[in-house]
Formats: structure tokens, sequence, C-alpha cells
């Protein structure tokens, strides 16, 4: 049995990951994408901006498998994002999506971002680190 980054769609996770341990035979596996946010948001929060920060993680489903009595296994996966935009207006627009201040700096922002991003023929490019937990257990008669 096998779910992967379906969990922040799920009302009740607990009732789903019961099923899937239900369901499964031999293995199951439930995996997500996590932090950190991107570089340039984690500082501007540092700096006073107030960031939609991710608020449901992998620890959570950590946490409703223990009080289920399920003790499951978690590996943290190393992994690199790269986005491209077409036009500079289109990078701090994708890159602006979470801060929740209704007046910010604009200047500022840039400034922050511009140090993530590289320019390469028009095209602009921010790579960054972030990670995926694959949890894992063996079924057991919950």
């Amino acid at each position: 049995m096998f779910g992967f980054n379906c969990y922040y769609r799920i009302h009740d996770i607990g009732t789903a990951l019961r099923k899937m341990n239900d369901s499964a035979t031999r293995l199951v596996i439930a995996g997500m994408t996590t932090g950190p946010e991107k570089p340039h948001y984690m500082e501007l929060h540092r700096m006073g901006y107030k960031i939609n920060l991710r608020r449901r993680d992998y620890i959570h489903i950590l946490n409703v498998l223990y009080q289920l009595g399920i003790m499951a296994n978690c590996k943290i996966i190393k992994l690199q994002s790269k986005k491209s935009y077409s036009s500079y207006e289109e990078l701090i627009r994708g890159n602006t999506t979470k801060i929740l201040d209704t007046q910010y700096g604009g200047y500022e922002v840039e400034a922050v971002i511009n140090k993530y991003i590289s320019e390469k023929k028009g095209i602009y490019e921010y790579v960054y680190p972030f990670h995926a937990a694959l949890i894992y257990w063996n079924p057991v008669c919950i």
C-alpha cells in the first residue's frame, strides 16, 4: 500500500492511515515532501515578514501512527527543485505568494529573491533544496 503527497487533502488522517494499514499485505508506505521552505521565504521571515509557512508536516503522520499503536520507520531523502521562469515578473509573482503582509517593500523582497536565482538567456532559475519523508511499516492488527 502506497500513498504520497495526498495527506494534506485528508481531513481525518488517522482513518486513512488505518485503512492503508488494514488493506496492506506486506508493507505500507506513506510519503510526503517536506521542508525546508524556499530559502528566500525563510530569510524574509527572519526579517520580520509574515510568511505562510507549511503547517502539516511528516511528523504529524508519525504522531498519528504512534497514537494508533504503529511504530513506523522514517527515511528522509534529500532532493533539489529547479523552478524556471520565462520573465522576471513571473519569477517575482511566483515567489511572493506566501507573503501575508498586505504592504511590503517590493525592492527589499526582490533583493532577497535575487540572491537565490540565476539568469541564462532570459530564463530565470531558482534552485533550492528540500526533502521527502518516506514513512513505512509492516501492517499490524489495530
